[in-house]
């Protein structure tokens, strides 16, 4: 299970090592291929103008680095639709742990090491995932768009998409009562045998079914 960041890590984990992976859960995570077409839409590029901020070199780049860090922090604050979400004392241990000797540096590096491929270079590392999936999506996500939550059928046959209308990007502190029961009742269920997947399309975007722009590659 994998929210942002850590959900990049469940993607990439369940293509380059299907044997380890049984199931996969994701929180507001898109699949990678899915965010790198995003980016080529207006709407999620000024959503995204951080990661991009974030590539300036020298000491200009530091200097945005420690505003992009202000800003993410009062952010805690105004993101979650829950009120109270993130108490103060929350916001002070994350603060904390970012103020640490190159903790801010290695946090933003993930951003930074995005860019170091080309959009093509990057979808040549993609790999097929055939283990069941189940991504869940707070709708009022102020960084992905929502169009972003469903993977192409090629990439992921086999997913089953929850999207909770009434949480944020922090999904899991949002709606954590709906998240763990959803959470729960798909880890309990019995593995299914390939198929297009069982997709939630309830309150889906009818975005969310762009065409896919290139074969997947097969497993090594």
């Amino acid at each position: 299970m994998g929210h942002d960041w850590g959900g990049v890590a469940g993607w990439l984990a369940a293509m380059r090592h299907p044997e380890a992976v049984q199931k996969l859960a994701i929180l507001n995570c898109p699949h990678p291929n899915r965010f790198l077409r995003g980016l080529w839409s207006p709407r999620q590029l000024r959503k995204s103008w951080y990661m991009f901020a974030l590539q300036v070199p020298g000491r200009p780049g530091r200097f945005m680095q420690e505003n992009i860090f202000a800003w993410f922090t009062s952010n805690f604050r105004r993101d979650p639709v829950r009120q109270g979400t993130f108490s103060e004392e929350d916001i002070r241990h994350y603060a904390e742990a970012m103020r640490r000797p190159g903790a801010l540096t290695a946090a933003t590096n993930y951003y930074r090491a995005l860019f170091r491929r080309t959009p093509t270079q990057n979808r040549r590392l993609l790999r097929k995932v055939e283990a069941p999936i189940v991504v869940i999506w707070g709708e009022q996500d102020r960084y992905l768009g929502r169009e972003l939550a469903k993977p192409e059928a090629s990439w992921v046959p086999n997913v089953q998409v929850e999207r909770l209308v009434n949480a944020s990007h922090w999904v899991q502190q949002d709606s954590f009562n709906k998240v763990n029961a959803l959470l729960l009742e798909f880890l309990r269920a019995r593995n299914r045998s390939g198929g297009a997947g069982n997709v939630n399309t309830s309150m889906s975007d009818p975005r969310g079914g762009l065409a896919f722009d290139g074969t997947p590659t097969s497993a090594e």
